[in-house]
């Protein structure tokens, strides 16, 4: 997960565990890791429970698809505000173009710079 993408948690519609159990997720589906390792290492940081426990199998689920319905509604969201003329499609074309970037290898230096270029990006679609 990008070091980028962890940044901007905070004014998205995941959580952090979210995001966390969607990386794990993607490593699942590639075949790199089983259910169960996924569900432990999601468990790092675990308030509720037995922390010494990892997380169930079906807690992880529930949160995967939580976090799916969140991007749903989220690309949703961007869809309908942009009929409605509330962002500009190139706007959306620019953050998107600007996530590509944040997928390689950055400096702690690029990486602060594209994310306020995103946040003033954000700022300037949303009315």
């Amino acid at each position: 997960m990008s070091e980028l993408a962890e940044s901007l948690v905070a004014v998205s519609s995941l959580t952090p565990r979210q995001m966390g159990v969607l990386a794990s997720h993607l490593r699942v589906a590639a075949g790199e890791l089983g259910l169960k390792e996924a569900a432990a290492l999601s468990s790092k940081g675990r308030v509720k429970g037995d922390s010494g426990r990892p997380l169930s199998i079906g807690s992880y689920g529930r949160t995967v698809q939580q976090a799916r319905e969140n991007i749903k509604e989220a690309i949703a969201t961007v869809f309908i505000a942009t009929c409605l003329n509330l962002i500009k499609a190139e706007d959306v074309k620019r953050l998107l173009d600007l996530a590509q970037t944040g997928s390689k290898k950055l400096t702690e230096d690029e990486q602060e710079k594209i994310a306020n270029l995103v946040e003033a990006l954000l700022e300037r679609m949303v009315l």
